[in-house]
């Protein structure tokens, strides 16, 4: 549904968490939950191409509250997105994205 440009630069050898916080903006009916089973999350680069297995850090997801989250590792230069696709106990699916930059600093 969202999108968010990072004001952050990734640099290519941190590992870092990243997440996102369905609790706001009415993304969740009240009553409502995000669930691990059904969730994840991907990475593609500029090319589009899913990155994922050479960037998130295996093992990673979790949820915490509305709260779903990533750690990020390594990553080629250039700009990247994280997608989260967060399912509810209600079963909806919801999806959020991450823009983000890797560069050398």
């Amino acid at each position: 549904m969202g999108l968010t440009v990072a004001k952050e630069v990734k640099q290519p050898r941190e590992i870092i968490q990243k997440g996102y916080d369905f609790t706001g903006d009415d993304r969740l009916q009240e009553g409502d939950s995000i669930v691990l089973v059904g969730s994840s999350a991907e990475v593609f680069d500029a090319a589009r191409q899913d990155v994922s297995t050479e960037m998130i850090v295996a093992d990673s997801l979790d949820v915490v509250g509305n709260f779903i989250f990533v750690m990020l590792k390594e990553g080629e230069p250039g700009e990247h997105k994280l997608t989260f696709l967060a399912a509810t106990a209600f079963g909806e699916l919801l999806e959020e994205d991450y823009v983000f930059s890797v560069e050398e600093l």
